[in-house]
């Protein structure tokens, strides 16, 4: 199921976000111990499978997130303001997801 819905999820928040977020060149999915999802430098976007047992805002927030990544490669003050500016609430989102 994760295998079909994220990919296809996160391409359409790539789209609605169009003039701030790039599409990724790949989305993948995997189990993950310690993560909820991954970028690379070359483009791809990695989500943990754990993550369809969660609220569609949870999942929606962690797409963003990485999606943010791919803009800047870092959790710097530029990238904490891209992901503001597209979710408004991301610390409460954070804080809800908190741990594996």
């Amino acid at each position: 199921e994760a295998k079909s819905y994220f990919p296809v999820r996160t391409r359409e928040l790539a789209g609605i976000h169009s003039g701030k977020l790039p599409q990724p060149r790949l989305v993948g999915v995997r189990r993950m111990k310690r993560r909820w999802g991954s970028c690379s430098t070359n483009g791809k976007i990695s989500l943990n499978s754990e993550l369809m047992k969660k609220d569609p805002a949870l999942v929606d927030y962690v797409i963003i997130h990485e999606l943010c990544h791919l803009v800047y490669h870092n959790h710097g003050k530029d990238y904490y303001a891209l992901l503001e500016s597209i979710i408004p609430d991301y610390r409460e989102r954070r804080r809800q997801l908190s741990s594996l």
